[in-house]
């Protein structure tokens, strides 16, 4: 069996752990990248994801909750264009935050990241040995809601299977890619 070597990032001139990738905004590599976000100028990754999912959802509630105000208010007051305007103005940003938040919800449940997802067809890590789509960090709802909440080492390190960790050993320089 070869020795893989791990991936560099050829602008950090760092090793790269799985799941990384050097963001060009920011200009460093970020732990398991998900995007960069212009809304919060930052690279959502490992360390603010649960941050991001957050104000996602924040932002879904607040439209609702603004839009339940306006209907309201007019409901009793009758229609005034100011706020009958104002309400659907406010109502088309509901739409694409629902989106986002619709798609995150399936990232979380599948353990991807966005980049990960774009990019499904291009990581090796992301294929099993007959070249089908596999996500070996994929371990069930419940964990992989866990693994967003209360992120760990194992988020991003490749799981060895039993069979190739035998006869392996890590002063024998093999990485389990």
């Amino acid at each position: 069996q070869a020795i893989t070597p791990p991936p560099l990032c050829h602008t950090c001139h760092m090793v790269r752990p799985l799941r990384s990738k050097h963001c060009r905004v920011k200009r460093k590599c970020t732990l398991i990248f998900d995007h960069y976000c212009p809304f919060v100028a930052n690279a959502i990754g490992y360390n603010n994801y649960l941050y991001f999912f957050l104000y996602i959802v924040f932002h879904v509630l607040a439209m609702v909750g603004i839009n339940i105000t306006v209907y309201k208010y007019l409901s009793r007051n009758g229609w005034d264009w100011i706020v009958g305007t104002l309400g659907v103005y406010i109502g088309l940003f509901f739409l694409p935050g629902f989106g986002m938040l619709s798609y995150h919800v399936q990232l979380v449940r599948r353990n991807l990241s966005t980049n990960e997802h774009a990019n499904m067809m291009r990581y090796k890590y992301l294929h099993d040995a007959t070249g089908r789509y596999r996500n070996p960090w994929d371990n069930g709802i419940m964990s992989n809601i866990y693994d967003k909440v209360v992120p760990s080492s194992k988020c991003y390190e490749l799981p060895v299977e039993r069979e190739e960790a035998e006869g392996q050993s890590l002063i024998g320089g093999d990485f389990a890619v």
